[in-house]
Parts: C-alpha cells; sequence; structure tokens
C-alpha cells in the first residue's frame, strides 16, 4: 500500500539543530516501516483520529437543519420566508440585518454552485448557534441575473468566526459521491436534509483502518519523542477545540499550547479536562504559522532552542491536515535556499531572510488590490547614506529602535502601507529601517541588466556596485522578486506565486 502523507515542513531546511532532526528522523523511521510509504513533499492530509475523536455529536458545527417549502419564487421573498423559519422569536431587526447580509453576499457574487442549488449565507456579528435552513421549490426561483433558476436553497446564519468552518463543513457533505445527483431528485426539504445528514455520517465514519493506524502512529510517537526533548512542545492551532478531545488524550501529557483567534476559549478548555498549559490569541490567520511563531518569539513567549511541533487544520474535518517543526527561532528566518551563498560580509542572514518574506508577502497580496513594486536595501548605513536623497518627509525618522525593527512582525503592515511610496527602504544590519522613500542616486556605472527591467531594478543593481549591501526588489508587473549583489542579480529562485 502507499500512502503520501508527511508534510514537506516536518524535513524542509534539512535543519543542523540535532535535536530537530532526531525528531525529525525518528518520526521518518516510524513512517517508513512495513508497507507504508512517507512521501515527504506532501501535507498529512485528511489523517485519521480514532474514532471517538470524530463522531460525537457535540464536535459538530452543524447541529441540526430545518426545512421549508418555499412559497415565493423571488430571491428576496425566499430568503425572508426561510429567515423567518431559521430564526423564530426573534426581534425584526435582527432578522432585517440577516437579509442585509445575504442580500449584500449576493451582489458580490451569485451564491448559485450547481444547477438548481444556491447556497446564500450571512456572517453576522452577534454570537449564535450556527443555523442551516434547507428550502424546496418545486417552481424555481430566478437567483440571478443571468436568469439562472434554482429548486434548492441552503441557506447558512452564523457568527462571522465560524464561517469558513461551516462552510468547509457542507462543503464537505457536497463532496461525498452521489449527493448532489440524490439531492437533484429530491421533491421536498426533508429528503434533502436526510441526504446532508446521510453525507455527514459518512464523511464521519468512511475513513480507511490503515489512516487510522497511521495517524495514532504518528501522535502517539510525537508525544513521546516531544516529552523526552525537555525543549519541545506542541501547538495545536484551532479555533474549535471541542474537536480536539481525541487528539489530546492521545498527546497527553505531552507539553501542549493552543493557539487560536477567537476570544475566551480558556473556559472551554477547562471543561475538555485537557493538558494545555497556554492558551494564545492572535489575529492573523490560523493557517500562517510560520507568521503566528514569530510574533510569539517577539513577544519571548518562545525560547531559542525550542522545538515546536505545530498541528492543523481541524476547522473541517475534526482532523489535523498538517504537521509542521520549527526549530525556534532559526526556522523562522533563516531560509535554507540563501544559506549556501556568500553574502556580502556582515549581512544578517536573519534580517535578509525577514526582507524577503515580506517581499513574498507584498508580491502575492499587494496593496489595496493593485500590484506593488518596491526596493529593500540592507547593509552598512554609513557606505550607503551619501548616495541617499529623500522623496518625502521620512516616516522613519525620530523613531526608536523596536519601532523601526523590521524583525518585529507587528511592523509588517507598516512597511506594507509606505511600500505604495516611490523609493526604497534602506536597512542597516541589525534590521532597523533608517528610511523609506528613499531615491538612490547613483553613478554611472557598467552593471548590465537584463532587458525588461526598469529603474527601480537599476537602481537595486547599481547600489550593489558602490556599498557592500543587498538589494531585494520587487516587480510591480511580474511580481517578481529578484535579489542583488556585488553588482550581480544572483540566482536564488523566490517564486511569488
Amino acid at each position: 500500500m502507499r500512502f503520501i502523507a508527511v508534510s514537506a515542513y516536518v524535513l524542509r531546511g534539512l535543519s543542523s539543530r540535532s535535536r530537530a532532526a532526531s525528531l525529525k528522523n525518528r518520526l521518518l523511521d516510524l513512517c517508513c516501516s512495513g508497507d507504508i510509504i512517507i512521501a515527504a513533499s506532501m501535507v498529512l492530509s485528511n489523517a485519521a483520529l480514532p474514532n471517538r475523536a470524530l463522531c460525537s455529536q457535540e464536535n459538530r458545527m452543524i447541529r441540526e437543519m430545518t426545512g421549508i417549502r418555499i412559497q415565493s419564487s423571488q430571491k428576496e421573498l425566499a430568503l425572508r420566508e426561510m429567515i423567518d423559519q431559521s430564526l423564530p422569536g426573534t426581534s425584526d431587526s435582527f432578522r432585517e440585518e440577516v437579509f442585509s447580509e445575504c442580500i449584500g453576499r449576493e451582489s458580490v457574487a451569485t451564491t448559485v454552485v450547481e444547477k438548481g442549488l444556491a447556497f446564500p449565507h450571512a456572517k453576522i456579528a452577534t454570537r449564535m448557534e450556527p443555523t442551516v435552513c434547507v428550502g424546496y421549490c418545486r417552481e424555481g426561483i430566478v437567483w440571478d441575473s443571468s436568469g439562472e433558476v434554482v429548486h434548492i436553497v441552503v441557506l447558512l446564519i452564523c457568527h462571522k468566526e465560524d464561517h469558513l468552518s461551516i462552510l468547509g463543513e457542507l462543503a464537505s457533505m457536497m463532496q461525498v459521491p452521489g449527493v448532489q445527483e440524490k439531492m437533484g431528485i429530491s421533491d421536498c426539504p426533508e429528503a434533502i436534509i436526510q441526504v446532508l445528514q446521510n453525507a455527514r455520517k459518512y464523511r464521519s465514519h468512511h475513513i480507511s483502518v490503515d489512516k487510522k493506524k497511521l495517524t495514532h502512529s504518528i501522535i502517539e510517537h510525537i508525544s513521546q519523542e516531544v516529552r523526552a526533548l525537555q525543549a519541545s512542545r506542541v501547538f495545536l492551532f484551532t479555533n474549535s477545540p471541542a474537536r480536539l478531545a481525541g487528539i489530546m488524550k492521545e498527546l497527553a501529557p505531552t507539553r501542549m499550547s493552543l493557539v487560536t483567534n477567537k476570544r475566551d476559549l480558556r473556559k472551554q478548555m477547562a471543561s475538555l479536562d485537557s493538558h494545555v498549559e497556554e492558551v494564545y490569541q492572535v489575529a492573523e490567520n490560523l493557517y500562517d504559522e510560520k507568521a503566528i511563531l514569530m510574533e510569539l518569539w517577539t513577544q519571548e513567549k518562545l525560547k531559542e532552542g525550542e522545538i515546536i511541533v505545530c498541528i492543523s487544520g481541524f476547522e473541517y474535518d475534526d482532523m489535523p491536515q498538517l504537521i509542521s517543526i520549527y526549530s525556534i527561532p532559526w526556522d523562522l528566518y533563516n531560509e535554507s535556499r540563501i544559506l549556501n551563498y556568500q553574502v556580502p560580509q556582515g549581512i544578517d542572514l536573519e534580517v535578509l531572510s525577514r526582507l524577503i518574506y515580506l517581499a513574498l508577502e507584498l508580491a502575492r497580496q499587494g496593496r489595496e488590490g493593485k500590484s506593488v513594486g518596491t526596493l529593500f536595501v540592507l547593509g552598512n548605513y554609513d557606505k550607503v547614506k551619501p548616495y541617499c536623497k529623500q522623496l518625502i518627509i521620512n516616516p522613519f525618522g525620530g523613531l526608536d529602535r523596536q519601532s523601526r525593527s523590521v524583525l518585529d512582525p507587528s511592523l509588517s503592515e507598516t512597511i506594507k502601507e509606505y511600500s505604495k511610496i516611490d523609493g526604497a527602504f534602506i536597512i542597516d544590519n541589525d534590521g532597523l529601517i533608517h528610511s523609506a522613500g528613499t531615491y538612490l542616486s547613483i553613478p554611472p556605472n557598467k552593471g548590465e541588466l537584463p532587458s525588461g527591467l526598469g529603474a527601480r531594478h537599476a537602481a537595486a543593481m547599481g547600489i550593489t556596485l558602490v556599498a557592500p549591501v543587498v538589494s531585494v526588489v520587487i516587480s510591480e508587473s511580474t511580481k517578481n522578486i529578484r535579489i542583488f549583489w556585488s553588482g550581480a542579480e544572483q540566482d536564488i529562485y523566490i517564486s511569488s506565486r
């Protein structure tokens, strides 16, 4: 049997830190035993926990569904019928708020997902139990400007923090073979609800024995190794701690911490009789593990030399989707792709790696929906200063060290905002920003740029000819990231895709 399971993050970088390497190698030894083959390039996807962690009713986000035969063939009136059915006993103003949210979402894009089927949803600020209402209209409802007619409407109303999790649960039901066909031939809401409930039951129970064995073995071995390495902890990333009861029992008495972006989860954790030592509330998306760990490191909640095992991806299937291992702080900044290069003397790899990370985020995300091009110059400020001229008032002038450090994750949004301004960021070897919006006045040189590159890239290359610095430049048109030092572009592959 062949089973692809272990994340590339488990193996990435081949860290020289012996304890991290020990844990990684022991996991590989375990996973390669017998006839189970683990590929080191994939994630631990849909790995199964023991049944007791999967199928309990209290772990489900969607507790029940209601049904209604829709009378109106107009979308707005049909939504009002369903909202009234879903929220009996609530105020008129609250139901109006839900209706406005539904219509607002429809104005952005249609919620028709399949022929004859629509999934409208309202995410609201009021804390409430998620509500799913299934409506059926025999005559059909004209749903959007294209004239698309739907007969089945599945309305979701939930708190904004539960929105993606509930959609994920509904989507997982729809992916069960035959569900959409059975829904299409159903002629009443009760039959449709039965199809969805059967699909949920199928998703909960239809997990191979091999997956269960493999996940149980991996979790058990992680627990043993983390306990053996005193400087190790397991971090569980989730907004639904009730779903973690099974895995926490598997890991006990391992040192565990919970990472969430929801408020007031400590009370829930107390009711679970868990071994969680700390609950960290963060602002970032839980999928951005590295950024979260960088923030915790900056706040001195992680210690140098710690090995952190991150287990995440519980939001949709009550099971982990990804296992990652980080050696603190080295794996947070130093990208393996730059370690083998002879960078100019004095350049701090931690700072350079952080700048590459920021450049990647800017290239991928842009700013306010638009692509961004910018230039970071890293190195000895005294050597660069003679070539600098401010295009604007320096936004970093007069700030203290902490407020200018690129290693502080809380400064990321400020840097991204100023990236819209023409000119370069000038950063010293300690990671302190000396200026932004800086024009580089460089004397003529014999450096040759590849064709198609403009003034920003010319400045990026030129400054490295006259000063011992590294330039990281983002192309606004192509989103490509290029790195220069010693007057030449370095062949480091940095993908922004």
